[in-house]
């Protein structure tokens, strides 16, 4: 599972050792993008600082070591009594997991919470890292703050990446394992499309961006029908590198609604990257087709929509701001609460702008964890509706 800013390759997490890894950002390197975001300038970089952490786990894993549990989050908990959750947990801040070990914790929260309170999670994520290097285990709840999320129709077609693709996705990802091996953690993204700076990489994610301009037809072809989920997973990816069209847009939208969470993930991070390399891009990305991936009870949803709309919302459209204030208001509450600042930041940022709190003055409260204060602002605001317009309807989702 990917945290707020993560290695372009998901399919990297399985090949460390964990199910769900992300690579969260400190906050310097978080609060200096929004700074950049202030001025209108693209990001040039986005440097993936946890990369080593990662790279350190690997052998540990391997030898089955184990992972300390930072924190456990919650999200889904409108309405729900959290001090009897956490009192019928099985594990604590402090408790160690391992690989071996992981799948059984999860079974035994799943069980704990259901036995307590009579219902089911609707998700158990532990995520690699906090700044630490600690998991953070993030727990979906069936409270009222889950909305029920459509996803597409599972596809039925038989088109398939050819040969030629696939190779180039793997030797992609042998490059970035040595990549991460050498200590290069580096991507710049200024080009709409994630290069690593190590020069194997980067050559190679080049060599797949010319395949990808030569044949964007079969990529969105396999994206959007194919019935084999690994090759829309790569699919989803691959499209990250095309041209910038409405048809690029529009296709990478319609993923984001599978009805596979890989490649929703790919989807919208491929999005993430584009919006980010310019003012132009981050405009032609409707905000409102992810403002309802906000409330699913999947974490990966949850964190990579944030992180999307973290980005749609720098220029602070009224009308988004109020479908995120209309629709998603306690899931952003519940998620700028959470422990980790590389994953809870987007949810601030997103009701600082909804609060009208001043980018520049946003930017140091979420510095110095003035978290309660934001939300605060949110809640004795005078609601004057008189300016506001409606939640617009996703039109590529029809």
């Amino acid at each position: 599972m990917s945290g707020r800013q993560e290695s372009a390759r998901p399919r990297l997490a399985g090949l460390l050792g964990l199910a769900r890894v992300s690579v969260a950002t400190g906050r310097a390197n978080i609060c200096g993008r929004l700074r950049e975001s202030l001025n209108d300038g693209p990001v040039y970089m986005k440097i993936l600082v946890l990369i080593a952490i990662l790279t350190a786990a690997a052998p540990a894993l391997a030898q089955d070591e184990s992972f300390t549990i930072g924190a456990i989050d919650f999200y889904g908990r409108d309405g729900i009594n959290i001090d009897l959750i956490r009192a019928a947990l099985p594990l604590r801040e402090g408790d160690q997991l391992s690989r071996a070990s992981k799948e059984r914790m999860v079974r035994r929260v799943k069980k704990a919470i259901r036995q307590a309170t009579g219902r089911e999670v609707s998700d158990v994520a532990p995520v690699c890292c906090d700044n630490r290097g600690r998991l953070i285990v993030y727990i979906g709840l069936r409270g009222k703050s889950v909305g029920q999320t459509l996803y597409n129709p599972s596809p039925h077609g038989s088109a398939r990446l050819p040969p030629a693709a696939l190779k180039i996705n793997r030797d992609i990802e042998k490059a970035l394992l040595n990549a991460i091996k050498k200590g290069v953690s580096g991507e710049d993204d200024s080009r709409g499309y994630a290069l690593s700076l190590d020069p194997e990489t980067r050559t190679k994610q080049l060599a797949l961006r010319g395949y990808v301009t030569r044949h964007s037809p079969i990529v969105m072809r396999v994206l959007t029908s194919a019935r084999n989920v690994e090759h829309r997973q790569t699919a989803a990816e691959m499209l990250g590198y095309a041209d910038r069209s409405p048809e690029q847009i529009a296709a990478l939208i319609h993923a984001s609604h599978d009805v596979d969470d890989g490649v929703r993930n790919n989807a919208i991070r491929a999005l993430v990257v584009l919006a980010r390399s310019s003012t132009e891009a981050s405009a032609s990305i409707p905000g409102e087709c992810f403002v309802g991936l906000l409330n699913s009870g999947l974490w990966t949803d949850r964190n990579k929509s944030a992180e999307l709309l973290s980005v749609l919302t720098a220029h602070r459209d009224p009308t988004l701001l109020t479908c995120l204030h209309e629709q998603a208001l306690t899931s952003l509450v519940e998620m700028a609460r959470w422990s980790s600042p590389g994953h809870a930041d987007s949810a601030r940022l997103m009701l600082g702008r909804i609060a009208a709190i001043e980018e520049t003055t946003l930017i140091a409260m979420i510095t110095r964890k003035e978290i309660e204060p934001i939300i605060n602002t949110l809640t004795t605001q005078k609601n004057n509706g008189d300016n506001t317009k409606p939640c617009l309807l996703c039109k590529a989702l029809k």
